[in-house]
């Protein structure tokens, strides 16, 4: 299994965690819950770059680490935090994982063309099976079913 790093587009730009959530229209804070992952990803990774799982009490990941589980929910549950030179939590760049990114973590290669609005994109990869979880399946499948 390859670390999430291996497929992270470090090219795509996310925003200060000081200034909230970037799916709101509004100016939202981030929750208590997510600043104390970022808080906790600063004190685990000492400055390096790393993943919050923000679902069922998810924890700060290393980019070497493979990923969580994409869901149908459309895969914003995973975000890229880079902590800033200061180590102010306010200061660090944090954004969702892309469609690109989370298809990629999916085992869909590059290449992939998905079909439609970038929410059904979304569904679409949050809903597949990885082909090595396939894979896995049909082999203990394979040795349960009679010759």
């Amino acid at each position: 299994m390859r670390g999430i790093g291996e497929v992270l587009d470090l090219d795509v730009r996310g925003r200060r965690f000081g200034d909230g959530r970037q799916d709101r229209k509004a100016f939202e804070a981030y929750s208590d819950a997510a600043r104390a992952q970022v808080e906790e990803g600063h004190r685990k990774f000492g400055g390096k770059p790393f993943i919050v799982t923000r679902r069922n009490h998810g924890r700060p990941t290393p980019l070497g680490e493979p990923i969580g589980t994409v869901t149908a929910q459309g895969g914003a549950q995973h975000y890229l935090a880079r902590p800033a030179e200061s180590m102010d939590i306010d200061e660090c760049e944090y954004r969702p994982l892309t469609v690109a990114e989370n298809a990629r973590a999916q085992g869909f290669p590059a290449h992939h063309v998905f079909a439609s609005s970038e929410g059904d994109q979304k569904l679409q990869v949050g809903d597949a099976v990885p082909v090595t979880v396939a894979t896995w399946a049909a082999q203990k499948t394979l040795e349960v079913l009679p010759a």
